[in-house]
């Protein structure tokens, strides 16, 4: 077992599936949610680590019920507890509650369904480091510059706008002093509107899509005045890029939060914390 980042808990009997939304056009190959759960299961910490996905191959239902453990934990790979991680998920999967009993391959095994990975209490902390880095990186001062992080936002739930601006507000009462603000693809503040959102300065935008989809990498930067090709996607998979001139202004485009390496260990620290929960 390799080293165990997470407080001592003792995780090597558990069996992780990672619960994402996903989408028919993403294929069943290449996605984030995939790559995650490669990284996690090549840290040797859970007995073993799987995905599925609620809208293409494989399916959630499916990967849960082959799974052989006796102890397993559905991590939903989502920024906030909406309608998918609160309704649909639960109900695709029959859940009775936050620990389902039932019969697996192998016998009596107990199904239990964390928070979502953007209701982590790190997750703050986490986007203040990356903001942080990208401005070091780019040798901009975090005085001069504002922050976006960019959340989808629903007409038909407050879960997401509520999230987002939480966790806008923790980071720009943190330590680090960076001017944070929250926007939205489909409810106001829009993101469209980011130069009254971040009137002055250089702007980093951070999207905190964590489910696998096009969002991060297609249709925010439209959004902001960028045409994403394949510079910027080469840029934007190293971390972050820019900067690109918009009406006299500096924009700074971060990898969207579900492609960062930093995932991983909000997986742990989730997973850690329902399993004191749960005792």
């Amino acid at each position: 077992m390799a080293n165990n980042p997470s407080n001592n808990t003792d995780l090597s009997n558990i069996a992780i599936v990672l619960a994402a939304h996903g989408s028919p056009a993403s294929g069943a190959h290449g996605t984030p949610t995939m790559s995650l759960a490669e990284q996690l299961s090549n840290m040797n910490i859970f007995s073993s680590v799987s995905c599925g996905f609620l809208e293409q191959e494989p399916k959630i239902d499916a990967v849960v019920n082959s799974t052989s453990a006796s102890n397993v934990y559905i991590v939903p790979v989502m920024a906030c507890k909406g309608y998918i991680a609160g309704t649909k998920l639960p109900r695709a999967l029959d859940l009775t509650g936050a620990v389902t009993e039932r019969i697996g391959p192998r016998g009596r095994m107990q199904i239990h369904i964390t928070e979502p990975l953007g209701a982590n209490e790190n997750i703050s902390a986490v986007i203040s480091k990356m903001f942080i880095a990208a401005m070091e990186r780019m040798d901009v001062s975090p005085k001069s510059a504002s922050a976006i992080i960019v959340g989808h936002g629903s007409m038909q739930s407050r879960a997401s706008f509520e999230q987002t601006s939480l966790i806008a507000e923790a980071i720009s009462n943190g330590e680090e002093n960076l001017d944070v603000k929250a926007a939205f693809l489909e409810e106001r503040p829009r993101i469209s509107d980011w130069k009254k959102i971040a009137p002055t300065g250089d702007v980093f935008v951070l999207p905190i899509m964590i489910s696998d989809g096009n969002h991060g990498r297609r249709d925010i930067p439209k959004e902001i005045g960028i045409e994403p090709d394949i510079k910027f996607d080469d840029a934007v998979s190293s971390g972050v890029a820019g900067p690109y001139e918009i009406d006299g202004r500096d924009v700074y485009m971060l990898a969207p939060l579900g492609e960062t390496a930093e995932m991983s260990e909000l997986v742990i620290s989730t997973v850690t914390q329902a399993i004191k929960a749960d005792n």
